[in-house]
């Protein structure tokens, strides 16, 4: 094994068109660029299930998902992170956030 070098952490390829379209009716029904707004279409993501800031940005017309979250998380929701690597269209891999819904009765 090669010291300091981190775990190989496998490359999330694309966002399923199945949950692109889930994604995109969320937008339609919650429309509007307030920071409550993009909240809201965050929360109902991560109630479907994880969400990237790829995603959140691209599908879900929020310029800067973290900042959403931490709003959401000081709203009281259970919100964990797990870095994933994400293959990029141009075929780059990016580190980015996943977030997910937190089990309930998990320790955190």
């Amino acid at each position: 094994a090669t010291m300091g070098k981190p775990p190989k952490t496998r490359v999330i390829e694309r966002t399923s068109p199945e949950k692109r379209t889930a994604l995109q009716e969320i937008l339609r029904a919650l429309p509007g660029v307030s920071a409550g707004q993009q909240r809201a279409r965050i929360l109902q993501a991560l109630q479907k299930g994880p969400l990237t800031t790829f995603e959140a940005s691209r599908y879900l017309d929020s310029y800067y998902p973290p900042v959403r979250v931490k709003e959401l998380r000081n709203l009281g929701h259970n919100i964990v992170l797990h870095w994933v690597r994400i293959a990029t269209e141009a075929g780059e891999v990016h580190r980015v956030g996943m977030y997910a819904m937190a089990q309930k009765g998990a320790a955190v």
